[in-house]
């Protein structure tokens, strides 16, 4: 038996050593093209409701956005406890923020501005005209996804204006790295002019959640949510409306000096 087994192995890899065995073949690739299609386009748009999953799923947003709420607290004392040695801008708290704009992590790249590259992706294809199939033929079913990606975009959007104030506002999508990485930030005024107009087109074109097929399309956006999403975002807007002077922070070009103590009142 053992002269068999060992004369097996001796056959075996003589043709495994084979250049045929060692030859490499693309089964398949997805490109640019592929976001075009409507199947591609439909997976990128629910892609995007990532930036839901990154405020509350993943390990950066919880303790961004929920440490110092009263139905949530931490483990770790020196969090829990405000202690200076966390709670700085250079502490564990603000690298948890920072984490929320982009992270990679686990082989994957998370984050908001991610999120916001797809949303563009999906947006400028669609109105673009350049998506293919039910979204060239139905202009009801492209506004509908438009809608979603525009309404997840100001979420992302939203999130990084309240933590930073004037954040950078991409405008298109990135394929390949950038020329150079000078971002200019945009202004609180003009971000919230943005999303706003992407609001009020979005809950124009939403569906009523009664009208949905709720065991297909939990989940999505809604009229309701776009209506919801407005409304707080009016009452921020009138909340900040007094803080919009040099006293706090606010130059004349609309830009934050953030040496001014109550620069962060003029954040709002």
């Amino acid at each position: 038996m053992k002269k068999y087994i060992a004369l097996s192995m001796i056959i075996m890899g003589s043709f495994s050593c084979t250049d045929r065995f060692l030859e490499e073949k693309m089964v398949a690739t997805i490109t640019q093209d592929y976001f075009n299609t409507e199947i591609g386009l439909e997976q990128l748009i629910v892609g995007t409701y990532d930036a839901f999953r990154v405020s509350k799923q993943y390990h950066q947003g919880p303790r961004a956005l929920l440490y110092g709420a009263d139905n949530f607290n931490s483990a770790t004392a020196n969090q829990a406890l405000f202690s200076a040695s966390e709670w700085t801008a250079s502490g564990n708290i603000a690298t948890y923020v920072d984490n929320l704009c982009g992270e990679f992590t686990s082989n994957s790249l998370l984050g908001y501005y991610p999120i916001i590259n797809n949303c563009n992706r999906a947006i400028l294809t669609i109105r673009n005209n350049e998506a293919l199939g039910k979204f060239a033929e139905n202009s009801e079913y492209a506004s509908l996804r438009l809608s979603e990606a525009l309404f997840n975009r100001a979420y992302a959007l939203y999130i990084l204006n309240t933590f930073y104030g004037d954040v950078y506002v991409p405008e298109g999508y990135t394929t390949e790295l950038p020329a150079n990485y000078n971002y200019i930030r945009q202004t609180s005024e003009k971000i919230y002019s943005m999303i706003i107009g992407d609001l009020r087109f979005a809950y124009e074109h939403l569906p009523d959640v009664k009208d949905m097929n709720l065991a297909n399309e939990y989940g999505r956006a809604t009229k309701g949510s776009a209506a919801h999403f407005l409304a707080k975002l009016y009452l921020q807007r009138a909340q900040g409306a007094r803080y919009g002077t040099t006293e706090y922070g606010r130059r004349a070009d609309g830009t934050i000096d953030n040496i001014n103590e109550k620069s962060y009142l003029g954040m709002l």
